[in-house]
């Protein structure tokens, strides 16, 4: 008996080129505590692209549902820039070990990181604000828009075996009778050789005339 599982899957393949980027980016920054200048910042680093990267897969699949328009559009750049400058920035203070957004460990950071590139960590950590916005933005797709059936959503298509011939005919001719017009049994297999109890419920069937012989 043979099964057959055909699954449909409909997803934002962008986000996903994207989320396997960003995955890939966090599993790299995993070798930067190695040379890095501030080796914590760069196992944050590491945390956050991993993360990021999950997020990303999340947002890939159900983002289709959310259809199209300005708003949604927005919303997807806003999750891109802010989730890419929130991994850059990370990485690049822990090269440059610029502490100046670090509230919680940067007393721990060695310094020696120039204005300037304090400068261009602060734009980058304050750019992955846009990430609420995009949060804000998706909860208003969602209260706006009605639900949209099958849009979006995972579709599974099955096909299940046909009921075999004789177990519906069974129903009605039990025994090797209906076996046998099933091509399940030779003709030449007779009652003898069922059990007692099918062979005298087959007895007693055809005294009855519930089953034709």
């Amino acid at each position: 008996m043979s099964e057959t599982r055909l699954a449909s899957v409909t997803a934002d393949r962008r986000l996903v080129t994207h989320a396997a980027i960003m995955t890939l980016l966090g599993l790299l920054a995993g070798f930067t505590p190695l040379f890095a200048k501030a080796p914590r910042a760069a196992l944050s680093a590491h945390t956050i692209g991993v993360l990021q990267g999950a997020l990303l897969f999340a947002l890939a699949a159900v983002w289709p549902s959310l259809g199209t328009g300005r708003v949604v559009t927005a919303a997807r750049y806003c999750a891109l820039i802010g989730l890419y400058a929130n991994w850059l920035g990370a990485q690049l203070s822990a090269l440059w070990s610029a502490k100046g957004m670090f509230i919680v460990n940067g007393a721990s950071m060695p310094g020696g990181a120039a204005p300037w590139m304090e400068g261009v960590v602060a734009v980058l950590l304050n750019l992955s604000a846009l990430v609420i916005v995009m949060c804000v933005l998706v909860l208003w797709v969602v209260r706006k828009q009605p639900a949209r059936t099958g849009e979006g959503t995972l579709v599974l298509h099955t096909t299940l075996p046909a009921t075999p011939r004789f177990w519906s005919e069974s129903k009605k001719q039990p025994g090797p009778i209906a076996h046998r017009s099933a091509g399940i049994l030779p003709a030449n297999v007779g009652l003898k050789r069922w059990p007692p109890r099918r062979r005298r419920y087959e007895e007693k069937s055809r005294a009855g005339g519930v089953v034709a012989a």
